[in-house]
């Protein structure tokens, strides 16, 4: 991620591991770069209040059957718990929800003094933790952490030492923010250790979306790791087809299924709309 053309990534909605699987297969299918897993709109264990480790293990059955539908192709799985606050199907509190992202390292690694509440750390701690770019475990690559939920340094630096890279992200469903909050979001990911900084926003106009690419294109320059920069819904459709050149690293889309977020494209016109891109900036 990072390198001249966005990467294309696929999410899951399904509800269960047949569904998410076929999904996967489709993606790989369609092209895609990378499959992102959201847990959150698995259908969950029947306990009203589940323990972390039930979670875990229901979300890692899931990914199991998606790597291996993926098997050899190379492609990595982002697993990704989208919270109720940001948009997602899971309603947890911030201390449930990193306990939940701390189990999932836990059942991963084995560790299971990673399977508690992450206490708060600094980006300096732990100087022991690998640096960003690991391999990952099985087939997942990389979690998503939400900056929101708080504790992103430390659960950043849990998730490093079991060999999983974070994208840390950002979410707002109902508005565009300041350029000046945008930009604090973003080096608040980086400063505390995130592989790759996320935010996605709802423009109310095309203003909204000139300042969300403006804040990407300075970002992409002055921060050291890849930046992902998306406007939601229809007014947003260029930034999921040329926010590469305005330094998006990733955009999302379509693979037959449902979108997972508003104003997805199908992979074939996203791929279509890159090449083009891609051979514009050749000619001049």
């Amino acid at each position: 991620m990072g390198g001249e053309r966005p990467v294309v990534a696929v999410a899951t909605t399904g509800a269960d591991a047949e569904e998410c699987a076929a999904q996967a297969r489709a993606a790989r299918e369609a092209g895609a770069d990378l499959v992102e897993l959201r847990a959150d709109l698995l259908a969950g264990p029947v306990a009203a209040d589940p323990a972390p480790a039930e979670l875990a293990r229901v979300w890692l059955e899931v990914a199991r059957a998606v790597g291996e539908v993926l098997g050899d192709s190379g492609i990595p799985v982002l697993l990704t718990v989208r919270t109720a606050a940001e948009g997602g199907g899971l309603d947890l509190d911030d201390a449930a929800y990193r306990a939940a992202l701390a189990a999932v390292v836990a059942e991963l690694t084995g560790d299971d003094g990673a399977a508690c509440d992450v206490p708060g750390h600094e980006a300096g701690e732990d100087e022991d933790a690998p640096e960003p770019g690991g391999r990952g475990i099985g087939p997942i690559a990389a979690i998503d952490v939400e900056l929101a939920r708080g504790e992103l340094a430390g659960m950043v630096r849990l998730a490093r030492r079991g060999g999983l890279d974070v994208v840390a992200s950002s979410h707002d469903f109902t508005s565009t923010p300041g350029e000046e909050e945008l930009t604090r979001r973003l080096r608040a990911m980086q400063e505390a250790g995130a592989a790759v900084a996320k935010i996605a926003v709802t423009p109310a106009d095309a203003p909204d979306v000139e300042r969300l690419l403006g804040v990407a294109a300075r970002a992409r320059v002055e921060l050291a790791i890849p930046i992902i920069a998306i406007a939601m819904g229809a007014a947003g459709a260029v930034t999921r087809l040329a926010g590469g050149i305005f330094g998006s690293a990733l955009t999302f889309a379509t693979a037959g299924g449902p979108a997972s977020a508003p104003g997805q494209l199908p992979v074939a016109q996203v791929r279509a709309a890159l090449t083009e891109t891609a051979l514009h900036r050749n000619r001049h």
